[in-house]
This record gives C-alpha cells, structure tokens and sequence, in this order.
C-alpha cells in the first residue's frame, strides 16, 4: 500500500512538472519589435450595383391642351436625371395618350429621347415644333414605341446624367375624330444589364 502511494504522488508530480513545461510553450515572448509570429487576415466588401431614376415632374407641363379643333398638335417634355454606380444600359418606352374615362379612345402620340446636354434644357416650343426636328420622333403604333433612349449610361464618380423626353399629340382628322376630355400617357425608363462588373 506504501508503494502504491508513493507510487501515486510521483505520478501526481510529473504530471505538475510536465504541465509547467507545455503550459508556456505557445506564448510569445518580447516586445513589438521583436514578436516573431504574426498572420495577416484578408477582408472583402462588395458594393452590389444600383441605379436612381428620377422624373424631373416640377417644371414639366401639366397638360397638353387641345381646342377640339381636327389635326391639332401640342407638344410637351419632360425631364428624368439617372445615377449609377456602374456602367447600365438604359431604355424608355412611352405609350399613347388614352382617354380616363373612356380607354377605346386615343390621340396620335410621339417620343423622342436625348441626353440634356444636346439641347437646352428645357426645350423650348420652338425646338420641339420646328419642322427641321422631325427626326427622332417616333410614334406609338401599338401598347407602346421605344423612343429610343439612344445611349448608355457610364459610370463616373459623383455624376448624375439628365436626360428629357418630347412628346407630341395630335387630334383626328376630325372634329368628332375623339371625345372630349381627359387623355393619360406613360413614359417608363428601364435600366438594365449592369456592365463591367467584377
């Protein structure tokens, strides 16, 4: 039984003194300057794409006004400005002027798209009525036509790209060509396809 004690405390102790010596083995002596183990953990962040598109409604005109007069034309314009932060494509689509009340009913409608930076903004009657200016006007032959919004948007920082839509009207070739009242259209920019993302 002696043997077995004594036996049994010489266990104990080398196992204290065998503790001691692994306890201190994965520390790291010294100061800053002379640590010699270190490791370097890398970090990722990523900015998923996003764009803004906002109509510029404030100093666009309400209404086109017709007199019930036959092939009467009023012209408007409206402005949007877009941000990204990545290259897109953009696109715009506009629809007929549709009576409120009474849908069956249409008038003759028209778009065109440029950025702002290739008219004055606002365009004046002049730039939107003038016989030369034809070109760009596209018309609304079915649900919708693509004005088309010619260009992409390319991304740079800080930058907000502003952009106006024309749209024309016109009443029939006669008087009663159309009912009287309230006609809507819509114009919607879509952006799509990011570019050159890594």
């Amino acid at each position: 039984m002696k043997k077995l004690m004594i036996f049994m405390l010489i266990g104990c102790l080398a196992l204290l003194v065998s503790g001691s010596i692994f306890a201190n083995s994965g520390e790291i002596l010294g100061d800053k300057d002379s640590a010699t183990i270190k490791d370097t953990a890398t970090l990722y962040a990523y900015v998923t794409p996003y764009a803004s598109i906002n109509f510029n409604l404030a100093s666009c005109p309400s209404k086109l006004i017709f007199d019930g007069t036959p092939l009467q034309t009023k012209r408007g314009w409206i402005g949007y400005a877009l941000e990204t932060n990545c290259n897109v494509n953009v696109d715009g689509f506009g629809t007929a002027f549709k009576g409120v009340n009474h849908p069956e009913d249409s008038l003759a409608t028209w778009y065109k798209c440029a950025p702002a930076d290739s008219f004055n903004l606002p365009p004046t009657d002049a730039n939107l009525s003038d016989p030369a200016d034809s070109h760009g006007w596209r018309q609304v032959t079915g649900t919708s036509v693509w004005a088309p919004e010619g260009f992409d948007h390319k991304w740079a920082k800080d930058y907000v790209g502003s952009y106006w839509i024309g749209f024309k009207a016109q009443t029939g070739e006669r008087i009663s060509s159309q009912r009287a009242g309230e006609y809507t259209a819509s114009y919607t920019v879509t952006v799509w396809a990011p570019q050159d993302l890594n």
